[in-house]
């Protein structure tokens, strides 16, 4: 049941409606003064999971070889950033949490610079059921799939990591 405002005399009409597409135009006629409006339906689409039902589904080996990749950089302090000219920090814990709107495990290790104020990057990795994808964030944030390269997925965790925080490539 869609209920709509009638804009001439602010009756409610409830109508059943069938959606062919995402969106759709229709015209209504008013049950109290008789008159024809047109309304305007958007439907959005999304996608939600149950946050325990999600973890039956995941790939426990490559949430494994993630965090393990991860493990390596925990604590990093040295050379890093364009031309390895600043002092990189990596934080001494990453973050794990499940993200329902992606409908994915999301694993991030969080890093800063120090260039003319203190710099701050986030690498993450989504974890699906059926992939892994990366991104770095910092004020934007960028899918780089070239970063995210190599033969194994211990591989392309780590080529991201270290182009994203060790190495602190511009973007």
């Amino acid at each position: 049941m869609i209920s709509t405002r009638c804009p001439y005399c602010d009756n409610r009409n409830n109508n059943n409606f069938t959606f062919k597409k995402y969106s759709n135009n229709r015209d209504i006629v008013c049950s109290k003064c008789g008159l024809i409006y047109k309304a305007s339906f958007t439907i959005y689409d999304t996608i939600y999971t149950y946050e325990e039902e999600l973890k039956k589904v995941l790939p426990q080996d490559k949430v494994d070889t993630v965090k393990r990749v991860i493990t390596k950089y925990l604590n990093y302090q040295g050379k890093g950033g364009y031309e390895n000219t600043r002092h990189i920090y990596i934080d001494k814990n990453y973050k794990e949490y499940i993200s329902n709107y992606d409908n994915a495990l999301v694993i991030s290790l969080h890093g800063k610079a120090a260039y003319y104020s203190p710099e701050y990057r986030t690498v993450r990795f989504y974890i699906t059921h059926d992939s892994v994808r990366a991104e770095v964030t910092s004020e934007y944030t960028w899918a780089l799939k070239y970063w995210f390269v190599g033969e194994t997925l211990e591989e392309k965790v780590d080529n991201y990591i270290q182009q994203a925080l060790v190495k602190w490539r511009t973007i």
